[in-house]
C-alpha cells in the first residue's frame, strides 16, 4: 500500500493566493494536469449536476477486518471515469473564470495605471496651483498694501484740495477786491481827469478874464488919457491960455494923478461916465456857451459919444 501510495502522482490544487501570485507575475495560467490516472480519495467524490445511486436503508453487513482494509484500496484502484470528467469540466470552468477575472485583473491594472498618471498628472497641477495660490497669496498682500498706500495718499489729495480750495477762494476774494480797487482807480482817474479838465476850463477863465482885466486896464488908461486931454482943452478954452504944453503919456502921469488934478466939479461927470459903461454892458443879452456857461462878452471900445 505505501509503495503504491509512493507512485502515483499528488493531485495539484489552486489556493487564491497562487491565482494572485499569478496574476501578479502577468504569466499564463498553468492548466492542471488531468487526474486520469490519479485515484480517487478516499473521502467521497462532490456530485456536480447529477444524482448519486439511491441510498438504502439497508445497512451493510459489518466485514471483518481485513475486509475493511481491502474496500477502500480496491475502489482506489478501480478508476471513476465519471467523476474525472465532472472534475474537469469544472476545472475547465474554473480556469475560463481565472482567464476572465486575469483579463479584468489587467484591464484595471492598465486604468489604475492610467488614473496613477492622471495622479501624479493632477498632483503636479496642485502643486503648480498651490504655488499660484501663494504668489496669488503675495500679490493679494502686495495689493493691500498697495491699496493701504493709494488710501494714504488719496487723504493727502483730500486735504490738498481742501486747501487749493481754500486758497481759491482767498484768491478770488483777492481779485474781487483787486477788481474794486482797479475799479475806484478808474474812477479816481476819471475824477482826476475831470478835476484836471475843470481846472483847465478854470485856467482858461482866468486866462480869459486876465486878458479882460488887461483890455479892460488899457482901454482904462486910454480913456483917462483922453480924459485927461480933454479937461486940459477945455480949461485952457475957458481961461483962454494957449494950447502949448504937451500931452503926458499915462506912461508919465498916471490915471490917478489925472483924478487928483481934476476939479472937483468934474468928478460928477466921471461917475456918471463910468456908470453909464456899466448900465450898457448890463443891458446887453448875455449868450450861451457850451455846458451852460455863459459866454464872455465881447470887449467895448470906449467911444467919445459915451463920454
Amino acid at each position: 500500500m505505501s509503495d503504491s501510495h509512493a507512485q502515483q502522482p499528488k493531485k495539484r490544487s489552486f489556493s487564491f493566493d497562487d491565482i494572485l501570485s499569478i496574476l501578479d507575475d502577468d504569466k499564463p495560467v498553468p492548466k492542471a494536469a488531468p487526474a486520469a490516472a490519479e485515484p480517487p480519495a478516499a473521502r467521497p467524490a462532490p456530485v456536480v449536476n447529477e444524482p448519486l445511486a439511491p441510498a438504502t436503508s439497508e445497512r451493510p453487513a459489518p466485514l471483518p477486518e481485513p475486509a475493511r482494509v481491502a474496500a477502500p484500496m480496491a475502489a482506489q484502484a478501480q478508476p471513476d471515469s465519471a467523476i474525472v470528467d465532472r472534475l474537469l469540466a469544472d476545472f475547465e470552468v474554473k480556469n475560463a473564470e481565472i482567464m476572465r477575472l486575469n483579463n479584468e485583473l489587467m484591464q484595471l491594472k492598465f486604468e489604475i495605471k492610467e488614473k496613477e498618471q492622471k495622479i501624479s498628472s493632477l498632483t503636479a497641477v496642485e502643486v503648480t496651483l498651490k504655488e499660484k495660490e501663494e504668489a496669488i497669496k503675495d500679490r493679494d498682500a502686495s495689493v493691500r498694501e498697495k491699496e493701504a498706500i493709494i488710501r494714504e495718499k488719496e487723504a493727502i489729495i483730500k486735504e490738498k484740495d481742501s486747501v487749493i480750495k481754500e486758497r481759491e477762494a482767498a484768491i478770488k476774494e483777492k481779485e474781487a477786491i483787486i477788481k474794486e480797487k482797479e475799479a475806484a482807480l478808474k474812477d479816481t482817474e476819471m475824477a482826476r481827469k475831470e478835476k484836471e479838465m475843470a481846472i483847465a476850463a478854470k485856467e482858461a477863465e482866468i486866462n480869459a478874464y486876465e486878458a479882460k482885466i488887461k483890455e479892460l486896464d488899457a482901454r482904462m488908461s486910454v480913456m483917462s488919457e483922453q480924459l485927461g486931454t480933454l479937461r486940459k482943452f477945455s480949461a485952457r478954452e475957458t481961461s483962454h491960455e494957449p494950447f502949448d504944453e504937451p500931452v503926458e503919456t499915462p506912461e508919465e502921469k498916471p490915471a490917478i494923478h489925472v483924478q487928483e488934478q481934476m476939479p472937483a466939479a468934474n468928478d460928477d461927470d466921471v461917475a456918471a461916465i463910468f456908470k453909464r459903461l456899466a448900465a450898457a454892458r448890463a443891458e446887453e443879452p448875455a449868450e450861451d456857451g457850451e455846458e451852460g456857461q455863459e459866454k464872455p462878452r465881447k470887449p467895448r471900445s470906449a467911444k467919445l459919444y459915451d463920454l
